[in-house]
């Protein structure tokens, strides 16, 4: 069976571009300095083909294997929008694209555009299950305990469509959460689906998912374990990341005096 003839993509194929990618079976004609200035990736890549007629000419592309098109044409939309004054107004799913192969070949600024687009988390925002999906993906913890609690806060039951989103162990985890954090806050409905009272998840019950999720919190400043050194043995200053620091498995989490603990044990008790 012949492969299927190239086809130059209707927008990112420029006549003034000076390097030329086959992804799938569509060319694109782009500027090589923008790839160039955003990814050590795509440094090395330049670097390797100088001496070589690779990504000159439609007949010699240069192959990237492993990508679709419209994950290219997303990515390269951060690059080429439409209007000089803003970003494409592109949807979270081609966003979430745009960030998939930002991650693999280290756009770090197009990392932080994706995930701004995305990061509209309110409690009824229709990508919540996306955003946690994608942020557990990339491991994005501050992102993902955002999204993870408003989809806890939320009064509307997880959907079906949420679910194949999040997948099975998720959407298991996540079901047993908030069946216990919404235990008596709500009002019998007709349809499993309707929406039912939200509830406001305090700072204790956030760090119980947190550690529900093995992310590991960083507590405030009044908060944290002091100790006493000899002026002589007093330890170097370090940083405290969100990633260390505060470990969940043996320190449990810090809490304001008189607030309640609901989430001990298993939350599937």
């Amino acid at each position: 069976m012949m492969a299927p003839t190239p086809t130059r993509h209707d927008r990112f194929y420029f006549e003034d571009g000076n390097v030329i990618f086959l992804v799938e079976d569509v060319l694109f004609k782009i500027h090589r300095y923008f790839l160039h200035r955003e990814s050590p990736v795509f440094q090395d890549m330049f670097s390797f083909n100088s001496e070589m007629d690779e990504g000159k000419s439609d007949d010699k592309p240069i192959l990237l294997e492993g990508t679709k098109s419209l994950e290219f044409a997303c990515l390269l939309a951060c690059f080429y929008p439409r209007s000089i004054a803003k970003h494409d107004d592109m949807p979270a799913e081609h966003w979430t694209l745009a960030l998939d192969l930002a991650m693999k070949w280290q756009f770090n600024d197009v990392r932080e555009l994706a995930v701004a687009q995305m990061k509209h988390v309110n409690t009824y925002a229709p990508t919540l299950a996306l955003q946690v999906a994608t942020a557990r993906k990339h491991k994005m913890n501050d992102w993902y305990l955002d999204a993870f609690v408003k989809l806890c806060e939320r009064g509307r039951p997880i959907t079906p469509e949420e679910g194949e989103l999040l997948g099975l162990v998720e959407t298991v985890r996540l079901s047993a959460i908030r069946h216990k954090l919404h235990k008596g806050s709500g009002r019998r409905v007709h349809s499993i689906y309707n929406t039912v009272s939200d509830i406001s998840i305090s700072l204790d019950h956030v760090n119980c998912i947190a550690m529900e999720l093995g992310i590991a919190i960083v507590p405030p400043p009044e908060q944290q374990p002091r100790l006493a050194f000899p002026p002589s043995m007093s330890p170097r200053p370090r940083s405290l990341s969100p990633e260390v620091a505060w470990p969940v498995a043996s320190s449990p989490p810090f809490s304001r005096p008189g607030s309640p603990m609901i989430l001990p044990g298993s939350i599937y008790d």
